[in-house]
Order: C-alpha cells, then sequence, then structure tokens
C-alpha cells in the first residue's frame, strides 16, 4: 500500500482533487495536512507503506517552515509547488531535492501526471522489493 501526503495551508480545491482522484485510481492512502504542524504529526508518524508528498507552498515564509522539516522529508519522494517563480525561491526549492519542482501557475494535469509516474514507479519497486528482486 502506498501514501500519497499532501500539504496545503489554503483550501486549494484543485489539489484535493486531485489526491482524491489519485486516491479512486490507485490503492493509495491520502493523508492532508492543512498546517505545519499537521504535516510535521503526519511525517512523524511510523512509515509502514512506501509515502510519496505533494507540498504546496503559498509563500516565501511558509516554504520556510517547510524547509524546517527537511529532515523529516529527506527519504520523500515529492513534488514542490512553489508560491513564485523567483529565482530565490526556486534556490530555496531545490534544497529539499524535489522530484517535480513547479509553481501556482503551473498546469495541475502537468503535476497529475508526474505523481501518477512516481506512484507507479514507486509501487513496482515496493513489489520487486517484496519479491526478493
Amino acid at each position: 500500500m502506498m501514501r500519497l501526503l499532501y500539504y496545503t495551508s489554503r483550501d486549494d480545491r484543485r489539489l484535493k482533487l486531485l489526491a482524491h482522484r489519485l486516491g479512486r485510481e490507485r490503492r493509495i492512502v491520502v493523508e492532508s495536512c492543512l498546517d505545519i504542524g499537521s504535516l510535521e504529526r503526519c511525517l512523524r508518524k511510523p512509515r509502514d507503506a512506501k509515502t510519496l508528498a505533494v507540498l504546496l507552498t503559498t509563500s516565501k515564509e511558509e516554504l520556510q517552515e517547510v524547509l524546517a522539516l527537511r529532515s523529516l522529508l529527506n527519504d520523500i519522494p515529492l513534488i514542490l509547488i512553489l508560491p513564485d517563480r523567483d529565482k530565490d525561491t526556486v534556490a530555496q526549492g531545490h534544497i529539499l531535492a524535489p522530484r517535480f519542482l513547479t509553481d501556482l501557475q503551473n498546469s495541475f494535469q502537468e503535476i497529475y501526471e508526474v505523481l501518477s509516474k512516481m506512484l507507479e514507479i514507486y509501487s513496482n519497486k515496493r513489489l520487486h522489493h517484496s519479491n526478493g528482486k
């Protein structure tokens, strides 16, 4: 079983729809975090399933709060959605080593496609490891 963790501090309908659509299409558990405290609690939970994350930051300050949780995000493949395309913001985003880095102006269809591919890749890796390969 895979676990999809998504974080957004605002009521972003597009991200909710994306996460729930993936939850229906695949065997994954979807957890939503609506503030930094709940994100930290979710990241500290014991992981009995492979975890992927989509983090939507709406401001530079919020990005800094997410960066403060960097040690908890180290081994989690993630998609990071930045508040803007400012050079410094993008540089800060790269610190988290996301598998896909984008901003709020980007198409959520593209994010959906990247996340779908990530789920496929990581569920296949998990199957290979559990089969002793």
